[in-house]
């Protein structure tokens, strides 16, 4: 029932749409630590620079950079230093559409009442605004829209419905009574990215783990996972 924004985590969605909106797999963009437009200055990640990275390396080291060249690609934009950032309401819109394949921006279905299904604004200027959804610090989201997109991913593309109950079955006083209804999974969509799109970004985030933003935090543990944090106001904070 609340939502924040995600931060850093987003970027697995953020490769996927560049994949359903054209973009080759082994893309590589340079991150110099920061890129600059006439009006705003758009900062990189924890690290002033990765260098040339691919969709792999830039989700290992959580680029900024290689996500901002991302979502610039979707809108038509080439990159120009000091130059403009002509984005408009229809690009954002477009990548959420992307991201709704993921339960991100849309309601997960999961059976209790008053979800939320996010915050999303319409903004009169885009702009930067378009590279900060692409890093996660635009658009916010609940924790189980979170659980839904991650695990979209890990399962291979489908979305599922989260849920409390599995059965329903009658009450007797002593013992549990026969079923009355049973709920199997269901799967609410499939996302528009082939398996080896997937294969790609399990990649990154299995390098997160290794030798990313997330090294030695699982000591042997064989996980993958995405790092993010946001920048943003908590409580007026």
């Amino acid at each position: 029932t609340t939502q924040y924004e995600m931060g850093s985590a987003v970027k697995g969605a953020t490769v996927l749409a560049g994949y359903q909106d054209g973009m080759p797999h082994g893309q590589s963009y340079y991150d110099s630590g920061k890129l600059k437009f006439a009006g705003p200055v758009k900062k990189g990640s924890y690290t002033t620079s990765i260098g040339w990275a691919d969709e792999v390396r830039a989700l290992e080291k959580s680029s900024n950079v290689y996500m901002f060249y991302v979502a610039m690609r979707m809108a038509g934009i080439t990159y120009t230093p000091g130059g403009p950032l002509p984005a408009d309401l229809e690009d954002l819109k477009k990548m959420r559409y992307y991201y709704n394949q993921f339960g991100l921006g849309v309601k997960t279905g999961i059976d209790l009442p008053q979800e939320s299904a996010g915050m999303q604004t319409n903004p009169k200027i885009v702009g930067g605004l378009l590279l900060d959804e692409a890093i996660g610090q635009f658009d916010t989201y609940t924790p189980l829209q979170l659980a839904q997109y991650v695990s979209t991913i890990a399962n291979g593309g489908y979305r599922v419905q989260p849920r409390v109950v599995k059965s329903i079955l009658q009450p007797e006083s002593e013992k549990l009574g026969p079923v009355i209804e049973e709920r199997s999974p269901n799967v609410l969509n499939r996302i528009n990215n082939s398996q080896s799109d997937i294969a790609i970004v399990k990649q990154g985030f299995k390098r997160v783990t290794q030798t990313g933003t997330a090294a030695g935090a699982f000591g042997s543990l064989d996980v993958s996972g995405k790092t993010g944090t946001a920048q943003t106001q908590y409580y007026g904070t």
